[in-house]
């Protein structure tokens, strides 16, 4: 539903056989809209993670129901303050996701999915922090 006009989407990316062609006409035109790239620390951070044209795995888009309804919508959600990536442990006492094999497997596959330009960006967020932190003091 909503998620999907939040999207970053590709439609090539997408399952849409079962969907009216109305709908896949107003995705498509969406589609064209929202073309861009995020550069900036806080375009990458309010990107969604799920069926995200940048974010994906085997050619394939990624949606992880359970994740999204445990409340991991942003890319943001996934980190903490200072731009590194939350742990397993941290998603459980966060989101309540479990802890299992298939669990960390899933979260491993999607951070190597999030392309290295924008981990390099969030990377570099957090230095000027530090640096700019430690100045201050």
């Amino acid at each position: 539903g909503f998620l999907l006009f939040k999207c970053n989407h590709s439609t090539k990316l997408l399952n849409m056989e079962n969907i009216p062609l109305f709908y896949k006409d107003i995705v498509t035109a969406w589609e064209e809209v929202i073309q861009h790239e995020p550069l900036s620390h806080s375009q990458i951070r309010s990107q969604v993670v799920w069926n995200n044209r940048f974010i994906v795995i085997g050619h394939t888009s990624i949606y992880y129901k359970s994740w999204a309804m445990a409340g991991i919508i942003y890319i943001n959600d996934l980190l903490h303050e200072d731009g590194t990536f939350m742990t397993m442990t941290d998603l459980y006492n966060r989101y309540g996701i479990e802890i299992s094999p298939c669990q960390v497997m899933k979260y491993n596959s999607l951070k190597t999915a999030i392309p290295r330009k924008w981990k390099e960006v969030l990377k570099n967020e957090n230095v000027l922090k530090t640096s700019y932190n430690i100045q201050i003091r």
